[in-house]
């Protein structure tokens, strides 16, 4: 505990260790340095400065609240093997974390900003509570799963790279929306895909970029809002499960496969433009919404 000003530091070479509670009442920092694993079993509070900082040579397990309110209000986890969180909630503002292995963070954390990278195995999770949730970048070992679900709105501010074989998943668990400029690469995306997800993804106006050689999904149900997607490299897409009336805007600079199933949109447009080969099996249309067909088509 300590109040006023000053930092709690704590360096330690005897693993594992336990840290049963940090209270930083003061201006200061809050660092824990450990070799060998962490783990928390009491909360971790500083209502200072706002910086947390818990580093491990091991692995990290998160079983209690990790807070920092006022100031940055950052929280890094630095692990030399898995992150996992096993209780309590992690609230602040920017959360980043660095993983050998994997991470695995599924509380109804409440973070405003995530980060993260993890390397040799294992896939990346976070569970948020917070919207807007902006992505600062993600970076998985390839082969990887990136899985993040936020309630509530998801803004794309840095890359999320899964890297080739990889799957990167992205849901708001609601009407949020999914927007943002940061270029999201694996072989398999699938946004807004859980039962809850109904918001847009992109807009008219600002497209969501996908990179890779890549089946996209889209929708869960009947309930998306629309989608505006713009790739970089072969796509091939699912039949996308969109509310009536949705726009469905996909643009492909190499092929672009669409569903064996029919496309239509209503009233809404469907747009769809390849830089080589647009192939379908199924038809193409809408009750009123204009229709763009742009490539070479093979149907």
């Amino acid at each position: 505990t300590n109040t006023t000003s000053g930092n709690i530091g704590l360096t330690n070479t005897a693993g594992p260790l336990t840290v049963t509670g940090i209270s930083q009442a003061g201006s200061g920092t809050t660092t824990v340095n450990n070799t060998g694993a962490l783990t928390t079993s009491g909360a971790i509070s500083t209502t200072g400065t706002g910086l947390i900082d818990l580093i491990a040579s091991g692995a990290e397990t998160i079983g209690a609240n990790i807070t920092a309110t006022a100031g940055p209000a950052s929280i890094t986890l630095n692990a030399g093997g898995l992150i996992n969180q096993t209780a309590g909630v992690i609230s602040g503002a920017l959360l980043t974390t660095s993983s050998v292995g994997g991470q695995t963070l599924n509380g109804a954390n409440a973070v405003t900003s995530f980060n993260a990278t993890n390397t040799t195995s294992g896939n990346i999770g976070l569970t948020n509570t917070a919207g807007p949730l902006t992505i600062t970048g993600i970076t998985e070992v390839a082969g990887g799963v990136v899985n993040v679900q936020n309630t509530g709105a998801i803004v794309l501010g840095g890359a999320v790279n899964a890297g080739v074989a990889g799957t990167v998943k992205l849901d708001t668990l609601g009407t949020g929306t999914l927007t943002g400029a940061g270029l999201m690469t694996g072989d398999i995306i699938q946004l807004q895909t859980t039962a809850a997800s109904s918001g847009a993804i992109g807009s008219s106006g600002t497209l969501v970029n996908t990179a890779g050689t890549t089946t996209l999904s889209m929708g869960q149900g009947t309930a998306l809002l629309g989608a505006f997607i713009n790739h970089t490299g072969a796509l091939t897409l699912n039949a996308p499960s969109e509310a009536a009336n949705a726009p469905l805007h996909v643009v492909a600079s190499g092929l672009l496969t669409l569903p064996a199933a029919a496309l239509s949109t209503g009233t809404g447009e469907l747009y769809l433009q390849s830089g080589s080969t647009l192939a379908t099996a199924g038809t193409l249309g809408s009750t009123s919404g204009p229709i763009s067909q742009i490539g070479r088509a093979h149907v």
